[in-house]
């Protein structure tokens, strides 16, 4: 959620952002192939098993690869960071009622009362033990 005072500026931003955006055909099993394979020296210095799943009849999409990239690499590097040690993690891309990419890994999850939350810049701030969610171990900023 955007605070008041960051509204102004957030609309312009995304504005900007719309604009620029440059859409493409993109076919995502080569495309979540490939940046999978970019993860794949990181796995391996943690111990993790990066895996790739594809769907052999996924249509194309129109995207923005560059921001897409970007998206799919931040939730590797997510599921790389904060799943299991030497633990698993897929990316899937699959196809139901609209194409999609998954990252899957075999971490403990964000435990509910803290999902909410998760969205929020300042999540990180916030921690969560594994008895559960502590709102004294979390700060505003």
């Amino acid at each position: 959620m955007v605070r008041p005072s960051n509204r102004a500026l957030a609309v312009p931003v995304l504005i900007v952002a719309l604009a620029a955006m440059q859409l493409h055909p993109l076919d995502l099993n080569a495309f979540a192939l490939e940046v999978s394979m970019d993860w794949v020296p990181e796995a391996i210095g943690r111990g993790v098993d990066l895996g790739y799943e594809g769907e052999e009849a996924v249509p194309h999409i129109h995207g923005d690869a560059q921001l897409l990239r970007e998206l799919l690499s931040n939730l590797i590097d997510n599921a790389l960071r904060y799943g299991k040690p030497h633990g698993r993690v897929t990316v899937r891309v699959a196809d139901g009622e609209q194409p999609r990419i998954e990252v899957e890994d075999d971490g403990t999850g964000i435990p509910m009362p803290t999902s909410r939350q998760s969205s929020r810049a300042t999540w990180r701030a916030c921690r969560a033990s594994s008895k559960g969610w502590s709102s004294s171990s979390c700060s505003r900023t």
